[in-house]
């Protein structure tokens, strides 16, 4: 019902502002402006929520948005980093994320699991009732935790039942007068009878603005066969020099839309799938997202409010033709572009260069073995059908590798899901543990899981060269002995960790031989042990241990006195 509503406002160009001020806003700051929208595209994954600016600063106050109970709370180093869920009795939960400070009932009960089972990282649930809040009550202090880029809340608005985030401009009214702009266009030919321009490789093209949201190309673009679009642009907003990303995206194709999109829901179980819409190898190379305006097989966005052929633009007849691509915010602003498309057959002046290639199929299994090696991909691994081949380097520059190296290539430069490797590797006896499985090329290590028949194994989502190294350099830290003689006046213990491989994974301190709670932020390596959070006495002299290990069970272990 709720994507149907949206269709049709958005069929009358009005503000779909469906829910409006069914809550309040998370913030005092008026009037609110935002640093990201929701639904942009993101490495990995779609923005499914807004990110409200706090002045740059942290410490604001971060209200309830309506009654309800705090339902859940975690803290990590990266992603939300501090984040508080309160549940409504309406059928939505809020979520408030990047936090520095959280509700002192969460809190105490947060410290309380912490120091019982010695953990860093929390995600707690609780019961209704346990924690009630009250529509607009203080819930906790925005802050810069987490995977955040400068200080700013993060919030969503998701469905209770399936935890799906919606567009929180469906419930609130963000004054927005100005259009997207659409800056470049992509263009593909989709098979070996395909072209674009007599050639058989992807076009871009830069626009040119002709003012209220109208673009143009310098020039008609000429195809044949099967030919598939792209768009890269932003949105914008009123006294804001952020960009954001489109609501809606549609390809009109001679007076026939074959392709329309809406994000106004993510579901997280399928968010990843945002690698098949976006033009993934030409984000690599140019570090822009081109969105592409066709749909692979195996991709699960809920997203698509037409297709025809997949979005896929079939040339039929010599002749002129026309494509416009359209693209809107919530407000109903809108940029468009019409495509002069000149269709020849092909003819001389086109250049076959796309090979005939032999395709797995993305539905089956596929299992490529080499000895003991074996690259598995269990059905639905790849986002279309592929190709795959795998080759054997032996040789060992510098004695850095304990296996061979294995070169899985293949056509997709990003999957749907994780496929496994399994390399047979030889390390000696002094180096068991220490192992671990390396993308060759970019040298950064992969969790690897090692078995009692000498083959290491681990999971990836792209080709490349692959072989066993070791890590034998424990984690180091940071920290000044002379700072810490004297912390009467000081409310924390600063340090910083480092790893210079593997990474770190576990990460403890105690004072005195008691376990304390450190505060992480993995963005800075930055630890903080703050003193009012710590378990110990005050007016004497301390024994700080500091206990690290890496991936590969490297253990730095330190000890400092200080007095507090």
């Amino acid at each position: 019902m709720l994507r149907k509503t949206l269709l049709l406002l958005g069929a009358f160009c009005v503000a779909p502002y469906i829910f409006a001020q069914n809550f309040l806003f998370p913030l005092d700051l008026r009037p609110a402006y935002l640093s990201a929208n929701f639904g942009e595209l993101r490495p990995n994954h779609f923005h499914s929520g807004l990110d409200f600016k706090t002045d740059k600063v942290e410490g604001k106050v971060v209200r309830a948005v309506d009654s309800g109970y705090v339902s859940r709370v975690g803290i990590t180093p990266g992603g939300y980093g501090r984040v508080l869920y309160v549940t409504h009795p309406n059928g939505y939960t809020s979520v408030y994320a990047h936090l520095k400070v959280l509700d002192s009932r969460v809190d105490s009960l947060v410290m309380a699991y912490q120091y019982e089972k010695h953990v860093q990282t929390v995600d707690m649930s609780f019961m209704p009732g346990q924690i009630p809040v009250e529509r607009g009550q203080q819930i906790a202090l925005s802050g810069n935790s987490g995977s955040s880029g400068g200080p700013h809340l993060h919030f969503e608005i998701r469905k209770t039942e399936n935890q799906h985030a919606l567009n929180p401009l469906l419930f609130y009214n963000i004054r927005d007068i100005s259009r997207p702009k659409i800056l470049r266009i992509g263009v593909y030919p989709m098979d070996t009878n395909s072209f674009v321009n007599h050639t058989q490789k992807n076009q871009y093209f830069e626009t040119i603005s002709k003012g209220n949201g109208v673009f143009v190309l310098k020039d008609p673009i000429t195809v044949w066969g099967n030919i598939g679009f792209s768009v890269q642009g932003y949105d914008y907003m009123p006294d804001q020099s952020n960009i954001y990303g489109f609501y809606t995206v549609s390809l009109i194709c001679n007076n026939q839309t074959i392709y329309s999109r809406t994000i106004d829901e993510v579901d997280f179980s399928t968010t990843n799938d945002i690698n098949s819409l976006i033009d993934y190898e030409e984000r690599l190379r140019s570090k822009r997202n081109y969105e592409r305006m066709w749909v692979e097989p195996n991709n699960d966005l809920k997203i698509y409010t037409k297709l025809v052929n997949n979005g896929i633009y079939q040339t039929t007849e010599n002749d002129s033709a026309q494509c416009e691509i359209r693209a809107t915010d919530i407000a109903g602003n809108m940029a468009s572009i019409v495509l002069r498309l000149q269709q020849n057959t092909v003819d001389s002046l086109d250049v076959r260069t796309m090979p005939t290639k032999q395709l797995h199929s993305c539905a089956d299994t596929f299992i490529y073995t080499y000895e003991k090696f074996q690259f598995k991909a269990k059905p639905r691994t790849f986002f279309s059908d592929f190709t795959c081949a795998v080759t054997v380097d032996e040789s060992n520059p510098k004695k850095r590798y304990f296996s061979k190296q294995y070169k899985v290539e293949t056509d997709q430069v990003i999957f749907k899901k994780s496929a496994e490797i399994i390399i047979p590797y030889n390390l000696p006896d002094s180096l068991q543990g220490k192992g671990i499985i390396e993308n060759c090329g970019k040298k950064t290590p992969i969790m690897t899981r090692f078995d009692d028949e000498g083959c290491a194994h681990a999971f990836v989502k792209t080709g490349g060269k692959f072989a066993v190294v070791v890590d034998t350099v424990a984690p180091s830290i940071k920290i000044s002995q002379e700072k810490l003689n004297d912390m009467t006046n000081q409310s924390y213990i600063l340090f910083k960790m480092a790893d210079n491989y593997s990474g770190v994974a576990k990460y403890n301190a105690y004072i005195d031989g008691v376990w304390q709670i450190l505060d992480y932020d993995s963005k800075s390596g930055a630890v903080f042990l703050w003193f009012d959070r710590a378990r110990m006495e005050f007016g004497k002299k301390h024994t700080l241990r500091i206990v690290l290990e890496d991936l590969c069970h490297n253990v730095f272990e330190q000890e400092y006195e200080f007095y507090k």
